[in-house]
C-alpha cells in the first residue's frame, strides 16, 4: 500500500510506499492523523488533499478519519454524511479498517482521561 500524498497550502509530503499484506495498521493511521494535525497547525486555512491509486477505499477512509478527527468526539455521523455527500457516482467506500483504527484510538484516549 502506498500511503496518501498530502498537500496543505504550499507544503507537500508523501508517505513512503509500504507493502502491507494485512492492510493499514493503527500506527499507519495514527501517523497520517498526526501529519494532518501538524499541517493544520502550520496552515489553518490550508487544505489537506488525500489521494491513493484508485481513490475509492483507502483515501475515503483516511478522509473520513481526518474529518472526524477535526470535528472531535460525539459528531461521528456528521463527517460520514459530509464525505458521502461528495462521493462521485457512489463509488466511494471508506475502508472500515482505517476508520475502525481511528474509532478504537479515540475510545482508548477517552478511557485514559476518566479516573477509575
Amino acid at each position: 500500500m502506498s500511503m496518501p500524498f498530502w498537500r496543505c497550502g504550499s507544503t507537500t509530503s508523501r508517505f513512503p510506499p509500504t507493502v502491507l499484506s494485512e492492510g493499514p495498521t493503527m500506527d499507519d493511521v495514527s501517523a497520517v492523523i498526526e501529519f494532518a494535525r501538524r499541517m493544520r497547525e502550520q496552515k489553518p486555512e490550508g487544505r489537506v488533499v488525500v489521494h491513493c491509486l484508485h481513490g475509492v477505499s483507502r483515501s475515503a477512509g483516511i478522509a473520513l478519519t481526518l474529518i472526524a478527527d477535526d470535528l472531535g468526539s460525539g459528531r461521528k455521523e456528521e463527517p460520514v454524511q459530509r464525505l458521502l455527500a461528495q462521493a462521485v457516482e457512489g463509488r466511494m467506500h471508506p475502508n472500515p479498517l482505517i476508520t475502525g483504527h481511528w474509532e478504537r484510538s479515540r475510545k482508548a484516549r477517552f478511557r485514559r482521561r476518566i479516573p477509575e
